[in-house]
């Protein structure tokens, strides 16, 4: 996929994304955190706005902070550079503190899902086998925290 980004002097950037479907959906924000959306494919277009807490919460929505699809479980999202946000699954039971797993691979725990509820992380969480551990790092990082999981 790609990404074109460009600066708009006074207004904020700009980043045009061409679909694999063919059409392009271009993504404009603001430096007061507003966003505009334009879709357009052929004939069809349409363009919507939103504030920065509705954006925010749709993004969450797409990257699969409220539902995951099984098929994209082993996903990661980018974030930037090297960086991305991942899902990954506990199978075995360990305290935050005692996984170390900032201190040992550069990754940051973010929040862990439970049965469908979002915890916020502490070192005296305990991690229960099936848990789900919802983690910002970068390539080498990652993977090297999903070892410790595994």
């Amino acid at each position: 996929m790609e990404i074109v980004e460009s600066d708009l002097p006074g207004i904020g950037k700009k980043f045009v994304v061409n679909l694999e479907e063919g059409g392009t959906v271009t993504i404009v924000i603001h430096h007061d955190g507003n966003r505009e959306l334009y879709y357009q494919k052929d004939d069809e277009s349409f363009v919507f706005t939103m504030n920065d807490e509705e954006a925010r919460t749709i993004s969450s929505i797409l990257a699969g902070a409220y539902f995951r699809p099984k098929h994209v479980e082993d996903s990661k999202y980018p974030m930037g550079g090297d960086i991305f946000v991942t899902w990954l699954k506990v199978k075995k039971s360990i305290t935050l503190g005692e996984l170390k797993a900032t201190e040992k691979t550069g990754c940051y725990v973010a929040a862990v899902i439970r049965n469908g509820d979002l915890i916020p992380p502490n070192p005296e969480l305990l991690l229960e086998e099936g848990d789900t551990l919802v983690v910002v790092g970068n390539s080498k990082s990652l993977e090297e925290l999903r070892k410790m999981l595994s």
